[in-house]
């Protein structure tokens, strides 16, 4: 079921997210579902619209792990006194 995010400034349509896809629903009969966006994020948690309906927020909750390796670095106290 999509959830409603808001309606656009002239009320013809309203904005909702199902799945990953932000879409726009006609409120009157004979309006076609169109697909505005379709994010690349897995977990969701809050989308809002402006209300001009020209921009979205949304939050994210997704953890990332890197690796880095660092050459040439030297963490000797000798290297970290203020002089």
């Amino acid at each position: 079921m999509p959830e409603t995010l808001g309606w656009s400034p002239d009320g013809k349509w309203v904005y909702a997210l199902d799945d990953k896809k932000i879409k726009i629903i006609p409120t009157s009969a004979g309006g076609k579902v169109a697909t505005l966006a379709t994010l690349p994020f897995n977990n969701i948690s809050y989308v809002s619209m402006s209300p001009d309906g020209k921009k979205f927020i949304c939050t994210v909750n997704e953890s990332q792990s890197d690796a880095w390796l660092v050459e040439g670095f030297d963490a000797s106290a000798e290297s970290h006194r203020v002089r």
